[in-house]
């Protein structure tokens, strides 16, 4: 079984990723992803990719299938032939000529009666034949899908670790999160998971995390700008977990505006007692 390493973190998931970094200009793909298709069992779907060739010569073009999934922590994939999913991801193409800087839309089929039930994660991978194998390198890239077949197996996350400075002070409130998905690793399950953020009395925000595999855990930094001041519950809640801890603040204008105020304060208190004392030597 050949299997590819490459790393899976936020940025990849709106940018393509290729196999060898040499020529990474001479092809491209869209798009690079397909989130959560869902196919009710025994449906077929189809859609497309786009391919394009920005160079100057003729790319002779070869299209595969494969399967990924994660292998730790750090979301690093690896992708591996699977021969249910190629049967059930079929291309109307496997390998073309691309002329200069022109591009073609290759639609593929997915056939849920073929692919797997449950949650399916595969790519479709575009590689560069070259003409003289002693000179040139081949260039891939690819389009990751997620893929529900039927009903998917259980969701379920747990925030194992929830951290943050107590004092707040910048331009934002910041914070990291661990959330793993406490499926039994191996299980043919992974998704993205659904985080609400809770900054009360403040706001509520909700955001999606990265793509967790069964068994595997994430660490997610969460960045929320803001003129925030005094004491903050920060509470996150994540496919029924949940996660909170006090914190204070002094943000935005009110790094600025909070030490002006505690000198004004400190200066009419300061001034008060000067009066105070005057009119008490007066009196006496």
């Amino acid at each position: 079984m050949r299997s590819i390493i490459a790393m899976l973190v936020l940025s990849v998931l709106g940018a393509g990723f290729v196999t060898t970094t040499t020529h990474a200009d001479s092809l491209k793909i869209r798009p690079t992803l397909y989130k959560n298709i869902v196919l009710e069992r025994g449906e077929k779907a189809k859609s497309f990719v786009d391919i394009s060739n920005p160079t100057a010569s003729v790319q002779e073009i070869k299209l595969s299938v494969q399967r990924y999934k994660q292998i730790d922590d750090n979301g690093s994939l690896t992708f591996f032939n699977d021969e249910s999913v190629s049967k059930g991801l079929k291309l109307d193409l496997d390998n073309f000529e691309l002329n200069p800087r022109d591009s073609i839309r290759v639609y593929f089929q997915l056939d849920g009666s073929i692919l797997p039930s449950g949650d399916i994660f595969a790519a479709i991978f575009a590689k560069t034949v070259p003409k003289d194998s002693m000179v040139a390198q081949a260039v891939q890239v690819g389009t990751l899908l997620s893929i529900t077949n039927g009903t998917p197996l259980s969701h379920s996350i747990e925030i194992t670790e929830l951290s943050s400075g107590f004092v707040q002070w910048g331009d934002s409130i910041d914070a990291s999160m661990v959330l793993k998905n406490t499926a039994q690793e191996g299980s043919a399950t992974g998704f993205f998971p659904q985080i609400s953020v809770k900054l009360q009395p403040y706001s509520t925000r909700s955001v999606e995390g990265p793509l967790i595999f069964a068994g595997r855990s994430r660490t997610i930094s969460y960045t929320q700008k803001g003129n925030y001041f005094g004491f903050i519950q920060l509470n996150v809640d994540a496919e029924g977990s949940h996660a909170g801890r006090w914190l204070f603040a002094i943000t935005g204008f009110w790094r600025w505006l909070a030490p002006l105020i505690i000198f004004v304060i400190f200066l009419g208190t300061f001034s008060w007692r000067q009066r105070r004392r005057k009119y008490s030597k007066k009196r006496s």
